[in-house]
């Protein structure tokens, strides 16, 4: 790996508590972070969102846009803080054409509006319900994309997709950031575009997607069928591996929490759902 100067990557970006790659070792990416001091000059130290406690079944979330320290008036300081994270580039080209019949259908679907295609150069990965083969009738097409250019990537979508049945595209708040979010139906399954300068990885439907695919690995038949039959009755995703796993909470950010765990705190987390 070559050497990285931590103070020269730093100043390319402002923003707090947001990851940036800065480096590649061993197919991890090397991350830094940005964090924000106390008004009172003292350091504040930031949590590696890779642990949570696994005695218990409510393991403290990172900081997140919902979650990170509000900004207080003075001065402030930066530091880096780099972590090593895992790259799964397995979910950026999921096998749907010879899935299931719902899985097949969005094969179809996604080849015949070009989605993956007109937006390769942001980085386009279907999330949710459909590589998980978990989707139900009514059930979205997700592509999240990274897009540190908003305005652009915001006309990208617009060309593409603007004659789209059913057309939409708004910005809209995400956290402590703006994100564009898109929405047209392609052989009559509803697609949603959403887009937002923070990489793919670190974004929550894509670390939704990674705990949810472990969670059905390690939870075996009997979490595959509890949550199907939630999503069945109209719940939704994360609320439904929520109400099987007996997770109390905001259920997305227990989840995004858990994301950060390894194999056994997730098998604790399994264990204390067991009838």
């Amino acid at each position: 790996m070559d050497r990285v100067n931590l103070a020269a990557e730093l100043a390319t970006f402002g923003d707090h508590w947001q990851p940036r790659t800065v480096a590649r070792f061993n197919d991890c990416d090397v991350m830094v972070v940005k964090a924000q001091a106390s008004s009172s000059g003292t350091s504040t130290t930031t949590p590696r969102p890779r642990r949570c406690t696994s005695s218990s079944s409510s393991p403290r979330a990172p900081p997140t846009p919902a979650t990170r320290p509000p900004r207080r008036r003075g001065g402030s300081s930066s530091r880096a803080v780099a972590r090593v994270e895992p790259r799964d580039r397995s979910w950026r080209d999921p096998v749907l054409a010879s899935g299931s019949a719902a899985q097949r259908e969005a094969a179809r679907a996604i080849a015949a509006c070009g989605v993956l295609e007109r937006l390769a150069a942001f980085d386009p990965v279907l999330v949710g319900t459909y590589p998980l083969d978990l989707a139900v009738p009514g059930s979205d097409l997700d592509i999240l994309c990274h897009a540190p250019d908003l305005a652009g990537f915001e006309r990208v979508v617009r060309r593409a997709f603007a004659d789209r049945p059913g057309f939409t595209c708004e910005r809209q708040p995400t956290g402590a950031t703006l994100a564009i979010l898109a929405r047209f139906r392609s052989l009559e399954l509803p697609v949603e575009v959403f887009g937002q300068a923070v990489p793919v990885d670190q974004q929550r439907g894509y670390r939704h997607l990674l705990v949810e695919a472990r969670l059905l690995e390690l939870g075996g038949p009997r979490l595959r069928r509890a949550v199907l039959d939630l999503r069945g009755k109209g719940t939704k995703t994360e609320p439904a591996f929520a109400h099987a796993l007996g997770l109390s909470g905001d259920p997305h950010e227990r989840l995004w929490a858990l994301s950060w765990c390894d194999d056994a705190e997730l098998r604790v987390i399994l264990g204390a759902s067991d009838p």
